[in-house]
């Protein structure tokens, strides 16, 4: 059974890896990040009236606003999101969609060009985010209400774990997780005196999109032999990439 590193945050990482069994594989948890709710965000937010449109590229911005108990406010908003797990998100906490939601930020920002006046607009976001939307809506409002805290490093039980069952893939599903990859190994080959695992030889790495992939390059995370690039920029196809490289039906 292939091995799989996973080192999404919780709960991603837990709902990743239910979806690896049931594909045939053997998942390896070990979460680089976890995930904060910033409270002077979200205080600022429950201030706020209704806004035209209310952005999400990332269902932890949902999490978030449940984990303040702004429920309320949520179901009061019109939103346009990335992902399906963020528009389960906006559905359960009883929003209403403005569309279906869109496989990345890029397509988010012409969905958005396309609409008609929408009203202002407000972007709920990681402290720790790409810039493009800011850039393209300049006059958008910015809330930051969550950030994903780097834990630095493996912790003991995932060292012992990588150690003595070695990963055969590692899923990669963004630039900063791929660069926070490179430095826990970096840390973990200076920890272990018999270095098990050569990232660059051993690990087969899919990657979201080819941004990510460059990433793990620049990071000297794995070369370019190792590095797959999914079809789309959705976990399925990522999934659907790994299955293709190790031959496996789910």
């Amino acid at each position: 059974m292939t091995r799989v590193l996973v080192t999404r945050a919780e709960p991603e990482a837990w709902a990743t890896a239910k979806l690896l069994r049931a594909r045939g594989y053997q998942p390896l948890i070990a979460p680089l990040t976890k995930i904060e709710p910033l409270e002077a965000g979200l205080a600022r937010l429950a201030t706020m009236q209704q806004a035209g449109l209310v952005l999400a590229t990332s269902a932890r911005a949902l999490d978030a606003l449940e984990a303040y108990g702004l429920n309320a406010w949520a179901a009061g908003q019109r939103w346009a999101v990335v992902g399906e797990r963020a528009a389960d998100r906006v559905r359960t906490l009883g929003g209403a969609l403005a569309g279906p939601p869109t496989q990345s930020v890029s397509a988010l920002i012409d969905v958005l060009r396309g609409l008609a006046a929408v009203g202002p607009m407000l972007y709920l976001a990681a402290e720790d985010r790409r810039p493009e939307l800011e850039q393209t809506f300049v006059d958008m409002k910015v809330c930051v209400v969550y950030a994903a805290r780097a834990t630095g490093g493996f912790d003991d039980g995932a060292q012992k774990m990588l150690v003595e069952t070695p990963p055969q893939a590692g899923l990669l599903y963004s630039r900063r997780s791929a660069t926070l990859l490179a430095e826990a190994f970096a840390l973990l080959a200076g920890d272990v005196a018999d270095q098990t695992i050569q990232t660059d030889q051993t690990i087969q790495w899919l990657c979201l999109s080819e941004d990510v992939a460059e990433a793990a390059r620049t990071a000297g995370l794995a070369k370019a032999e190792a590095l797959h690039v999914a079809q789309a920029p959705t976990q399925e196809a990522l999934f659907v990439c790994l299955d293709r490289f190790f031959a496996v039906k789910p």
